[in-house]
């Protein structure tokens, strides 16, 4: 992937501008590197054009990313370890609503902390391990709830909070951290 570079008050942010199924313009931020997807109809000149409209939303959004912290994905070799550590943690909080998954995976995930899939597969980022562990308890019930509810509805939330009723608290907590990207 190529990148180029979009001048914002003096400073040089590199992206990058990549074509997708999508229907419309996109912009991701990933460790301060700027990636614009575009439908393939829409000319690149025009896609610069939309970046360069967005340079308030990059300006806050990079400033955002600078103060979070950093979290890189886990071994190879740690992986074992850490996924008998959240199998515990799942079998010590489902001891509270007794509900049935078929299998989980630690993964390195890029934009997720967690998953659950509706065949019951807990899929968690291996990132999780260098939170504290209160927030990765947050995730670990958060997951675990899905397999009950599987969106965001009140009752999911009631659900949540039946265990960790300070979950709001958790919840924003974990704006401090993002999941950084190995180039």
């Amino acid at each position: 992937m190529t990148f180029e570079i979009i001048i914002i008050k003096k400073t040089p942010i590199p992206y990058s501008i990549s074509n997708s199924a999508g229907h419309c313009l996109r912009l991701e931020i990933k460790d301060g590197r700027v990636y614009l997807f575009k439908p393939r109809w829409v000319s690149k000149v025009r896609a610069q054009k939309f970046l360069e409209s967005k340079s308030a939303w990059l300006e806050r959004n990079l400033a955002k990313e600078r103060k979070q912290i950093p979290l890189y994905p886990l071994a190879k070799t740690e992986l074992p370890m850490f996924k008998k550590e959240i199998i515990s943690r799942l079998n010590y909080f489902n001891q509270g609503y007794n509900f049935n998954w078929q299998r989980v995976s630690i993964r390195h995930q890029t934009t997720r902390w967690g998953s659950c899939s509706p065949k019951g597969t807990l899929s968690f980022n291996s990132r999780l391990a260098n939170l504290p562990l209160e927030l990765q308890d947050y995730i670990i019930v958060h997951e675990l709830c899905h397999l009950k509810v599987p969106n965001h509805s009140p009752k999911f939330w009631k659900l949540v909070e039946k265990t960790l009723p300070d979950y709001l608290i958790r919840r924003r907590a974990l704006r401090r951290y993002r999941l950084a990207v190995l180039f």
